[in-house]
């Protein structure tokens, strides 16, 4: 194992420190040699490989780069696992921390490790949940180690000082003790446990998490106040939420859609919503990617960009045309094909529960409320004076349209966006375009339960 001086390495360019490291590599190591590389997403991975794929003609040897990470089709993916075919081509794959654990690619002998991971954290506090970089801990760096020498002795360049690996945290952070709490919460109450800051984990979640999933299912109306003995229980509300393997803000969402005559769309986002982007995003493709996702963007927002893919992509179905409709709009089809047997799972629990199905058509103000209805706690209002966005429940966090969305170009006075994510800023994505009265007036309605949250600031802002 060799490790980075801490001098030479700046950490906030930990991709470019990847990219120079793979090259000196490919210079100076047999080409009988692969290289595994670590970084923390789809966008870095496809950045990485198109900077690869450009420097290797001014290299000697041939190079050949492959990434790797969940929303890859099969066939992609697999790729990496087959020999480059011709001799003396080295393959460096990119990878996520699926590489991670459990998998052994066949000639990887040197691994490269950024020392970086991408994780979703929930911050009680704002009452938000955020995509962001972080350091990885002592046991995934000797995880990435070991996936090298599987099959012959490796190498592993840690693109951080040895003093830096030992300061890292032993273990990675269990999810329960990052991760928003509510939708826990809300399966331990539908089971029967009532006094849940009692029950004793194998990591027990920190007090202020399991605050703020109570103040977010109350929000939902999805939990009873606490009685005397501080036992919760679940409204009929929320034995209904408890019933969809979604998010709550997203079955609140379904149960609205279902009253407001359009839970036909609203199905069709909420299957999107639990996976990743649809769109093919290679560095080969990507100007083509953009033509084809400008086919299908809608004015309201990303939300109902996706609903047009899949308008199209029933019709293409429909014609059996299917697999030629992916290949010319840039769309994942196993994506496709996994919303489409989402929508189909939660459409059942929809009529389980005696919801009605009905579709709005063009009528968007009606879906777009109703979206609201759902994810009022993400709603956002522009602040000109800043040219950024504040979060209604926490006015203290301000942030931007990430350049993804088909309103990156545009400054809507209000939107509710899906989830957050860290970079150089904080940036909203998948992003729908609201009336900013809508949403004032259910966190209006909510006053007694925002009291929990402490904070003057929503209270003066709803009312301004």
């Amino acid at each position: 194992i060799f490790y980075a001086n801490s001098l030479d390495k700046k950490d906030d360019d930990y991709v470019f420190n990847v990219l120079t490291t793979v090259l000196q590599i490919h210079r100076t190591e047999p080409l009988s040699s692969d290289v595994l590389a670590f970084l923390t997403g789809q966008e870095e991975i496809e950045t990485a490989c198109k900077k690869v794929q450009e420097a290797s003609r001014l290299l000697p040897g041939d190079l050949v780069a492959l990434p790797l990470y969940a929303g890859l089709p099969p066939s992609a993916q697999m790729r990496v696992f087959e020999p480059a075919g011709i001799p003396h081509i080295r393959k460096v794959i990119f990878a996520t921390n699926i590489a991670e654990t459990s998998i052994t690619i066949p000639g990887v002998r040197i691994i490269v490790d950024s020392g970086k991971i991408k994780v979703k954290t929930f911050l009680p506090d704002r009452h938000i949940d955020i995509l962001r970089v972080e350091n990885i801990s002592q046991c995934s760096a000797t995880q990435r180690a070991g996936r090298a020498g599987r099959e012959a002795p490796g190498k592993c360049y840690r693109l951080y000082s040895e003093k830096h690996f030992h300061s890292l945290s032993k273990i990675t952070v269990p999810e329960i003790l990052r991760s928003n709490l509510a939708v826990v919460l809300l399966e331990l109450l539908r089971i029967g446990l009532r006094r849940i800051k009692s029950l004793a984990l194998i990591s027990n979640p920190k007090k202020e998490g399991l605050e703020a999933a109570e103040k977010h299912l109350r929000l939902l109306d999805a939990v009873k106040q606490p009685d005397e003995k501080g036992r919760l229980k679940l409204t009929e509300m929320g034995t209904r939420l408890s019933s969809f393997p979604v998010d709550p803000a997203f079955a609140r969402a379904l149960i609205a859609a279902s009253q407001n005559g359009c839970l036909e769309e609203v199905l069709t986002i909420v299957a999107f919503m639990s996976i990743d982007s649809v769109f093919v995003n290679s560095a080969i493709g990507h100007e083509r990617t953009n033509l084809s996702k400008r086919k299908f963007e809608a004015p309201e927002g990303d939300h109902c960009t996706l609903l047009n893919v899949y308008r199209g992509y029933r019709l293409a179905r429909k014609e059996k045309k299917l697999e030629e409709w992916c290949e010319a709009n840039h769309v994942h089809q196993r994506l496709l094909n996994t919303v489409f047997k989402i929508r189909r799972q939660l459409r059942d629990i929809c009529s389980k529960n005696s919801l009605i199905f009905r579709s709005c058509g063009t009528d968007t103000d009606r879906l777009r409320k109703t979206l609201c209805q759902g994810l009022f706690m993400n709603a956002c209002a522009y602040e000109r004076s800043q040219d950024r966005y504040s979060l209604l429940i926490s006015p203290g966090t301000s942030l931007k349209i990430h350049p993804s969305s088909c309103l990156s170009r545009s400054r809507p006075t209000a939107f509710i966006f899906t989830d957050l994510v860290r970079t150089n800023e904080l940036y909203a994505r998948d992003i729908t375009v609201i009336d900013l009265e809508w949403a004032k007036e259910l966190l209006d309605s909510k006053k007694t339960v925002l009291n929990m949250f402490r904070d003057e600031r929503l209270h003066s802002m709803i009312h301004s």
